[in-house]
């Protein structure tokens, strides 16, 4: 593609070019002769303005970016049973579930068959409400302030303290789960008569792709 070069009223360059097709500035001449030129991906497959990979190799690398992620979790993970397992909730892509036979009855509404089902889903933890603190409260009412205001410029410091002692008190009961990352549940225990087993240390016999 041309580019085009910019100059100033008494005929010097600007040293600015753009491009000749769409008129954007380029700070060199390089920049703006590729500008609109068609532009490959590795793979031959045409690429779009501004894009280093086209929607194919990007989504392809992307998700083996996940399953590399995923599988070291899951190599740092401590494996349970599932007939071992005794959390409060589990966890599978963004959903949880109280029990793994919960699990098992989602599954067999969202997956085509068995052989698509997961190896292991991972164990869910109660991270409950987080604590209200009151230096948090007293210092964003201080920041604003004037220059030099402290605590001991408030009102109230005393109340404030017992009100939060009971919000924290009165929500020591809510619950909310978080996924965690570090024990892996094992759905399917192969039977030893079988010749089989389960690789406690490392992935279960016939582990596949999640």
């Amino acid at each position: 593609m041309t580019a085009v070069e910019l100059f100033h009223k008494d005929g010097h360059s600007a040293n600015v070019w753009y491009c000749g097709k769409c008129r954007i500035v380029a700070k060199t001449q390089e920049e703006a002769e590729k500008c609109c030129a068609e532009r490959l991906c590795s793979c031959g497959k045409p690429l779009r303005r501004y894009s280093l990979k086209c929607n194919e190799c990007d989504h392809r690398d992307f998700k083996a970016k996940c399953d590399r992620e995923e599988e070291e979790r899951f190599d740092k993970a401590t494996k349970v049973l599932a007939k071992d397992w005794d959390g409060e909730q589990c966890y599978y892509e963004d959903h949880y579930f109280e029990t793994v036979d919960e699990f098992m009855e989602w599954a067999e509404d969202n997956f085509i068959n068995e052989s698509h089902y997961p190896d292991y889903i991972w164990n869910a933890e109660n991270q409950g409400v987080r604590k209200a603190d009151i230096e948090d409260i007293i210092t964003n009412c201080v920041d604003s302030l004037w220059e030099d205001a402290d605590e001991s410029d408030l009102n109230g410091v005393d109340e404030l303290q017992a009100a939060v002692d009971a919000f924290n008190e009165a929500n020591k009961s809510v619950k909310c789960y978080m996924v965690d990352f570090s024990t892996a549940i094992i759905l399917d225990e192969i039977p030893q008569e079988t010749g089989d087993s389960v690789d406690m240390a490392g992935q279960p016999s016939g582990f596949g792709d999640c």
